[in-house]
């Protein structure tokens, strides 16, 4: 059996927005890595003062992981509820960079609560399930 480019390149049944989407995930998570270390190098440069900088720098990794983790997850199949949940963590992880470069007051304050809402949740349905099959 003959194996073209393409059938290697992709696994079968692979829509091209599904390439895509794991294409955009790729370059946004190369960002994100690239953000901590701009980041690392902008801390370690004003001996870890806090600069008005920083909240900017540490919000692009937190919104670009958030971008490369819901692309990933369009990318893959998955089921319903695993997905659901991995589209919550990726906006959590959004609003909290978006909120590093917001003014403190009630927007902030209810996207924080969200950010806090969603983690929770999140690894609480973790530990849930982690605790259901110890059980079984």
């Amino acid at each position: 059996m003959r194996l073209s480019r393409s059938t290697v390149s992709e696994p079968r049944g692979r829509s091209a927005g599904r390439t895509a989407c794991a294409a955009v995930s790729a370059v946004a998570l190369t960002a994100a890595v690239l953000g901590i270390a701009v980041l690392v190098a902008w801390d370690i440069w004003h001996r870890l003062i806090f600069t008005a900088a920083h909240p900017h720098l540490a919000a692009l990794p937190l919104c670009l992981i958030g971008v490369s983790y819901l692309f990933f997850q369009l990318s893959i199949q998955g089921n319903r509820r695993g997905i659901m949940k991995a589209i919550l963590l990726g906006i959590a992880f959004v609003l909290w960079g978006a909120e590093q470069l917001m003014k403190r007051g009630r927007v902030v304050t209810v996207m924080d609560e969200a950010v806090v809402a969603i983690f929770v949740i999140d690894v609480g349905v973790i530990i849930w399930d982690g605790l259901k099959g110890s059980q079984e």
